[in-house]
């Protein structure tokens, strides 16, 4: 079966850095996704690529902090699968609501 991938896929605050290659998995799928999780459901604000950092760092649960930080991984490979995700949430302390 051909598979295709549309290159520089959804809005660029959301996307991996692999996004604009033809290097693309499914963990590009995790990275939007710990943006997502951090910006919008934890500390409430747009995503803003040159402060991704900073704006990890406001999260207030640390787990939680460290299952974002993994999502945001540079390097594809590093980051956790989706179902890794899932397994996690189901474990933290607190989930930001």
């Amino acid at each position: 079966m051909q598979q295709n991938m549309t290159v520089a896929p959804g809005a660029m605050i959301y996307s991996a850095p692999e996004a604009l290659t033809p290097q693309q998995t499914v963990k590009i799928d995790v990275y939007s996704f710990g943006v997502l999780l951090l910006c919008e459901m934890c500390i409430r604000e747009l995503p803003d690529p040159s402060r991704r950092e900073v704006q990890v760092s406001l999260g207030t649960n640390t787990e939680f902090r460290g299952l974002v930080r993994r999502c945001l991984q540079k390097t594809p490979s590093m980051r956790p699968t989706m179902q890794e995700i899932i397994d996690e949430e189901k474990n933290l302390t607190y989930f930001p609501s």
